[in-house]
């Protein structure tokens, strides 16, 4: 549940002014927006970044992948956990850059890598 208490504006009358709410909400709005795209931006140079550091290798487990690409951004022990999770979150929703097989031979695979399958 959002907590209203951080942003509700009052009136002289001692009533919500929903029009000095709703500008303070719009404005924490564009500021959470402009974050994320910073921090998600900032999520697909680290992978690019460990995929780039590793030429020869096209295959990774999304674990390793996702934590080198924390350290990237520079995690230490308080933040690596909650950076790592949202390495992984990047990766699994960029599948024109990241392959995710698994089972025998599974991974994350790098689809710039990726031998193109044998025609019949």
């Amino acid at each position: 549940m959002f907590d209203f208490s951080k942003i509700v504006k009052f009136g002289s009358d001692g009533l919500v002014d929903q029009n000095a709410t709703l500008e303070t909400f719009a404005t924490a709005l564009g500021e959470y927006a402009a974050l994320q795209k910073s921090d998600s931006e900032a999520t697909s140079k680290a992978v690019a970044a460990v995929v780039e550091k590793n030429p020869v290798q096209s295959v990774f487990t999304l674990d390793s992948l996702a934590t080198l690409a924390a350290l990237e951004m520079g995690a230490g022990a308080g933040d690596l956990a909650t950076l790592t999770e949202r390495c992984k979150d990047h990766i699994r929703h960029t599948p024109a850059l990241y392959k995710i097989a698994k089972g025998r031979n599974g991974g994350v695979q790098i689809v710039a890598r990726m031998k193109p399958a044998a025609s019949a």
